[in-house]
């Protein structure tokens, strides 16, 4: 099943879109009720959702796979799934038979991949044949690791983020190299800054496509073959800021801690007066020293 953040990055992963297309479809899913509300950081089933796996698989005789979980507690939404027992082809087949196209290929790549992992989510877990191997060139060693074999796929019959690798135990010769420049680093992507965003606490499911759109809208990045890269221009200002006697407002601490502080008074552990009135007079002190 998909939270927010996760979509985001799976769908620039695998579907290569980015974060303001991906926002777009959700959104037309959404309103024509083919998906639960978007804009969630849950991934809770419902009964509901439970059921809605159950007769998907049993339509294609794989009942016996199922294995229902709620994955956590409810709250104000559950995770996003489909809300019936549809697939691509059946959303085809409505169309073709209502006369209406409401969707086009990129709401059907983007369904399908929703679905496909929620399947996955409801099934038995799989069995598989590790490897893993090692190759040494002139003193530098990679590993390369994946599955070799299915004994049970279970969950991964949908959801499929994983490549077989046809290697057998033993010791090869290598017959053709070819060597190339890579950075050590290569920039973020779409997905991989999101997915930067969910580890260290900073935005919520209804700000990391904004964010991502707003320094691509104000040239601070530049997208290039799914990559984010800085501009001149986002260098300069970020520089400015960590120089500037406001930096600790838009430290990634300060950002973490803030949103720590709002997940509190939605608890009722923190008195958001008080919070406010610590800003202001944190606010206050900067304009005084300004």
């Amino acid at each position: 099943m998909f939270e927010h953040y996760q979509i985001l990055k799976d769908a620039a992963t695998i579907l290569r879109f980015d974060s303001a297309r991906t926002m777009r479809i959700l959104q037309d899913l959404f309103e024509q009720g083919l998906i639960t509300y978007h804009r969630t950081d849950s991934i809770f089933v419902s009964n509901v959702g439970k059921l809605v796996a159950r007769e998907y698989l049993s339509k294609k005789d794989m009942e016996k796979l199922n294995e229902p979980r709620s994955w956590g507690k409810p709250g104000a939404h559950e995770c996003i799934r489909p809300t019936k027992a549809l697939d691509v082809q059946d959303l085809i087949e409505e169309m073709y038979l209502s006369g209406e196209r409401r969707l086009i290929k990129d709401h059907l790549r983007l369904y399908g991949l929703i679905l496909d992992r929620f399947l996955s989510s409801e099934m038995i877990d799989a069995k598989v044949i590790w490897i893993k191997g090692e190759a040494e060139i002139n003193g530098l060693k990679t590993t390369l690791e994946g599955p070799m074999e299915f004994i049970e796929k279970g969950c991964f019959n949908f959801y499929k983020p994983y490549k077989i690798i046809s290697l057998q135990p033993g010791k090869y010769p290598i017959e053709n190299l070819s060597i190339k420049r890579v950075p050590i680093e290569f920039p973020y992507t779409q997905g991989t800054l999101i997915d930067e965003m969910k580890k260290k606490g900073l935005g919520r499911p209804s700000t990391y496509a904004t964010i991502v759109e707003t320094i691509a809208e104000r040239r601070y990045v530049i997208k290039k073959q799914n990559y984010l890269i800085p501009t001149k221009l986002g260098q300069e200002v970020y520089e400015f800021l960590m120089k500037s006697k406001g930096k600790n407002f838009v430290s990634e601490e300060f950002t973490r801690k803030l949103e720590e502080s709002m997940d509190k008074i939605e608890t009722g552990e923190v008195d958001y007066q008080k919070l406010i009135g610590l800003l202001y007079k944190k606010i206050q002190n900067l304009i005084k020293k300004n």
